[in-house]
């Protein structure tokens, strides 16, 4: 018998800030599941070459790869229409982009730095699933936001992405 709950075959899943660190390791994970993982980058340098191999030493599915800036509503509608025309759905969309200030004491904390964290952690998520259900006609069953510098690091101070994100909660 096998466990259907870790089979994610004919399953899209759409990774922003899927090129490194645990955005990377998600979609790796995904995609040993079978799911087909579109990963998106802004800036920085990723080595696509290096990834292909990763996947592929892991027999998982090869991903995609696409450019665009996640506080671009611009980036953010283009991106969409490039993967309509690839795949027909989006089925779990993992918001993985976050900036923020990080912050040694109260003092540090300020509204430009809570309204930065909104701008390019928190929105794009919401930016992101309104223009999936513009473009595809439907939310994808699983959303997920994750803010992160990468799997092994903990980063003291980073409350701006903690609290943007709270106030989407509420």
């Amino acid at each position: 018998m096998s466990n259907t709950l870790l089979d994610f075959s004919g399953k899209v899943v759409l990774i922003t800030g899927g090129t490194r660190g645990i955005g990377l390791q998600i979609g790796l994970s995904f995609a040993k599941r079978g799911a087909l993982c579109i990963l998106t980058y802004n800036w920085g340098d990723h080595d696509e070459d290096a990834i292909f191999k990763s996947f592929e030493e892991n027999n998982a599915t090869k991903p995609l790869f696409f450019q665009a800036d996640a506080s671009k509503n611009d980036d953010t509608k283009t991106l969409l229409e490039q993967i309509k025309q690839i795949v027909a759905k989006i089925d779990i969309f993992i918001s993985n982009v976050s900036v923020a200030s990080s912050v040694t004491s109260f003092e540090d904390l300020s509204l430009k730095g809570l309204k930065q964290s909104i701008s390019y952690s928190t929105w794009p998520m919401v930016g992101y699933t309104k223009e999936i259900f513009k473009t595809f006609g439907f939310y994808p069953k699983y959303i997920i936001g994750i803010s992160s510098t990468g799997p092994d690091n903990y980063s003291m101070g980073y409350d701006y992405v903690a609290a943007s994100k709270s106030i989407l909660e509420v």
